[in-house]
């Protein structure tokens, strides 16, 4: 197989382990790693760590050039791409310029799960099983072909950050384990039309705002509601669920692990 340009827009630990893969793959010469897409040293979230590199390092250690825009892509030809939570939506001609598809990592099982947050509401809505989806960009937001969905089953008692911590692991696997038939163009990708149509799935879609107005629970809803949207909610370093006091305070309530609100 000749030599693959790819370029890697991505975040979190996640994104750095996809990029140590690739940079394995330059090392023995089934790519090169033409370009990545990451946030500015010092500007990670709520999965930064002391001590531990961001993808912004890794390509700096490995002289990889570092895109300060997402159109810059458009000057530098690539025969595949992939996005592993990329903060932005990304929009036409950027989509299809990769010559092979822009391929993302969603942290969900599509078609079901669109948009953000998206580890929260599986939880407040009881799901049993889990999984994050490769899927080809398309216009839409988390609506192109299906590729792979990593499935696993969510354990009891799971809290929205673990979950996440699970997805990110799994999403990894699945990165891994496709990558060599997405680079040979080879991989088969299934329209989440015909997922819909097969299977049934309603498709839903999460803003990013509107988990906040999910965390102020009511007292009289049962014990098991309110156990999954504490669960749902229990998102480190982030506001949990709570009830609202006769005085107006908030009464936090978390998943157990003892952390301090």
């Amino acid at each position: 197989m000749a030599k693959k340009s790819v370029a890697l827009f991505a975040t979190r630990s996640v994104g750095v382990r996809c990029l140590e893969e690739l940079l394995r793959l330059q090392g023995i010469g089934e790519v090169e790693v033409a370009a990545v897409r990451t946030l500015p040293p010092g500007a990670g979230g709520w999965w930064s760590r002391p001590g531990q590199p961001e993808v912004f390092d890794v390509a700096q250690a490995a002289g990889v050039p570092v895109l300060q825009h997402d159109a810059e892509l458009l000057d530098r030809p690539v025969d595949l791409a992939f996005s592993v939570f990329h903060p932005a939506i990304l929009k036409e001609p950027l989509i299809s310029h990769p010559r092979q598809g822009f391929v993302n990592l969603h942290g969900a099982p599509l078609p079901r799960y669109r948009g953000c947050n998206v580890v929260s509401h599986g939880l407040i809505n009881g799901e049993k099983r889990w999984g994050p989806t490769l899927h080809f960009i398309d216009g839409g937001i988390d609506t192109g072909p299906v590729i792979r969905v990593g499935w696993f089953d969510v354990p009891a008692g799971m809290t929205a950050r673990r979950l996440a911590e699970a997805t990110d692991e799994m999403g990894y696997q699945i990165f891994r384990e496709e990558l060599p038939g997405l680079l040979a163009d080879t991989a088969r990708a299934i329209p989440q039309e015909r997922i819909i149509a097969e299977e049934g799935v309603q498709p839903l879609y999460h803003r990013r705002t509107s988990l906040q107005r999910l965390k102020e629970l009511d007292p009289a809803w049962p014990l098991e509601q309110i156990d999954r949207y504490v669960r749902g909610l229990d998102f480190p370093p982030f506001e949990p669920a709570f009830f609202r006091l006769p005085d107006g305070r908030k009464l936090y309530l978390v998943a157990g692990e003892g952390r301090q609100i």
